[in-house]
């Protein structure tokens, strides 16, 4: 896993109004979650829909010492003396490494991948359950 290339965030593009990362520079870093479903949405943009299909990669991951974000902080540097941020409600983790931080940014060594697991959306026909919002 590497962090994002991005020409906007690297300075490569002109800027428009874009995501830096709400706990971390996705250039310096990688997302990662430890719920699959939650990161459907990053997919395109919205829930997924019946029909819709994705892959999820499935890693191993070390994250060290982690500062938790009680709030989103666009764009957050890398915090000296940790090695990851956790979002405000949990399910995601922005790690970081030497290689990440490296120039050009390398894979990061805290984060291995596993399996890539593909899916495909069905009809959610079961009623009463609350969704996490």
């Amino acid at each position: 896993m590497r962090p994002s290339l991005c020409d906007m965030c690297m300075l490569r593009a002109p800027w428009r109004d874009h995501d830096q990362g709400f706990f971390g520079d996705h250039t310096k870093g990688v997302y990662v979650s430890k719920h699959a479903d939650y990161t459907f949405h990053y997919q395109r943009g919205r829930e997924p829909r019946a029909g819709d299909e994705g892959e999820v990669v499935m890693l191993l991951l070390v994250t060290g010492r982690t500062k938790y974000f009680p709030s989103r902080d666009d764009g957050a540097q890398p915090t000296p003396g940790f090695h990851c941020h956790e979002s405000p409600n949990h399910l995601e983790f922005y790690v970081w490494d030497e290689g990440t931080l490296a120039t050009p940014p390398r894979h990061s060594c805290r984060a291995l991948p596993l399996w890539a697991v593909r899916w495909r959306a069905v009809s959610n026909d079961r009623v009463g359950i609350a969704h996490d919002q």
